[in-house]
């Protein structure tokens, strides 16, 4: 008998091996090796035609992550998705990652497979803000029950680093008109509808251009922004003194904070002589020199 039924199994592989094969018993892989023990073969689930949820999917699928990953669409704040195969109920622990394809403008939702929209939020329950999620952003959101947790991290870029440096020397510098400092300039834009902590860190050398023991230059160094004085924390006056008869060289800092919103926004840094018995040498080529100035931007999104 149990030649026959081995026999007949054998008959059943050989005529059905290129159909398909249906078994309703559980499958035990037993050989002596872990080679022996795996399922090999497994299309991509980007390669099937039709997927459905209940198929197996391989190593290739998974490292893709094809199975939970679309671009989205719907309109601003309302972001949709279409995973394939589709799903057919929100879990708890599910993750959903998505490329945005909207900034957006306040607080946001996501419809997966159609199943209804479902509130993003940050820190656990903080709806989210304008900007949060940026345009082309990757996302990735876990729903916990209720919402979809953002588990990416907040917007884009919650911190943004700028740097210039000086290009040029202000040379001999007499005029009182505070002038723009060669290449200590920064152009940034800000999303529409957000707002930033900008805290700015600027320095300046200077070198008094006689050599004469005493004589010495006071200069004005004021951070601007979009082309107005800051009101408060934005200036510093240094006077820089022949202490002998070399050149004397000095330095002045600036540290400053701005609040600004949605936009495009220009810092920068402008220098003049305020008074003194000798022309002075401000700032300088930062590849060439020893006292060019420089303005670091540190821009936070609230």
């Amino acid at each position: 008998m149990k030649k026959f039924l081995l026999s007949m199994l054998f008959v059943a592989s050989v005529g059905y091996a290129n159909a398909q094969v249906q078994i309703n018993r559980e499958v035990q892989m037993n050989g002596a090796g872990v080679d022996d023990r795996k399922v090999t073969g497994l299309s991509a689930a980007s390669a099937v035609t039709t997927p459905v949820a209940t198929d197996a999917v391989s190593n290739a699928t998974i490292q893709s992550n094809w199975l939970t990953y679309k671009v989205a669409t719907g309109a601003v704040n309302t972001y949709a998705v279409a995973l394939v195969p589709a799903i057919t109920a929100y879990q708890t622990g599910m993750v959903v990652n998505f490329r945005a394809n909207t900034t957006n403008t306040g607080a946001s939702t996501l419809n997966v497979n159609g199943l209804g929209a479902i509130a993003i939020r940050k820190f656990v329950t903080t709806p989210l803000s304008p900007g949060d999620i940026q345009t082309n952003q990757m996302v990735s959101v876990m729903y916990d029950g209720t919402n979809f947790q953002l588990i990416s991290g907040v917007g884009s870029s919650r911190m943004q680093t700028l740097h210039v440096r000086g290009t040029a020397t202000r040379a001999a510098v007499t005029s009182t008109t505070l002038t723009l400092q060669p290449g200590v300039t920064q152009t940034f834009t800000i999303p529409a509808g957000v707002t930033a902590d900008i805290y700015i860190n600027a320095t300046i050398g200077m070198r008094n251009v006689d050599t004469t023991p005493g004589d010495f230059a006071s200069i004005d160094a004021v951070i601007h922004v979009n082309g107005t004085a800051m009101p408060a924390g934005g200036w510093n006056r240094m006077t820089n003194v022949n202490h002998d008869t070399g050149n004397s060289l000095s330095n002045v800092s600036i540290a400053a904070a701005a609040v600004l919103t949605g936009g495009t926004h220009t810092i920068d840094l402008r220098t003049n002589r305020v008074n003194g018995n000798t022309a002075i040498d401000i700032g300088g080529d930062a590849t060439l020199d020893a006292t060019p100035g420089e303005m670091t931007l540190l821009i936070f999104y609230r």
